[in-house]
């Protein structure tokens, strides 16, 4: 859910049914602040892979991959996205029973991606996004 809503933002208009969204398979902990310009990648568990695949999404299917760059490439205006998708890269996720803070980030081309940490709250087990919290950045 956050990972579409993140992806749907940096892309309204845009995005089809059937585009991808690419979801890097690890999370890096500099995503929202930029602190060092290495990931220090940590692998998703692969539950939390199983539910984001199954999770419905509104534009088409998520996909992983092991690095964004495999799937971007050099459009007119910049790096372009493979499939009209959208690269999206996780920072270290804090969960509680009812309660999650997932910090992302997505770019479309050029100058058009966004990061933040979105707030999530589970009630009738079921997810919903109810804020966001801490620095954002857009491009």
């Amino acid at each position: 859910m956050a990972i579409e809503s993140l992806a749907a933002s940096v892309s309204p208009g845009d995005r089809t049914p059937g585009s991808v969204t690419f979801i890097l398979d690890h999370t890096c902990p500099n995503v929202i602040e930029q602190t060092s310009p290495e990931c220090r990648p940590v692998p998703l568990p692969e539950q939390v892979r199983a539910d984001i695949v199954k999770a419905p999404a509104a534009h088409g299917p998520a996909r992983f991959v092991a690095d964004g760059k495999a799937v971007t490439g050099q459009g007119p205006e910049g790096p372009q996205v493979a499939d009209n998708g959208a690269p999206v890269v996780l920072g270290p996720i804090t969960l509680t029973a009812d309660h999650a803070q997932v910090p992302l980030s997505a770019f479309r081309a050029g100058l058009n991606g966004r990061g933040l940490t979105y707030e999530l709250t589970r009630q009738d087990q079921a997810w919903t996004i109810t804020g966001t919290v801490g620095p954002q950045w857009t491009a």
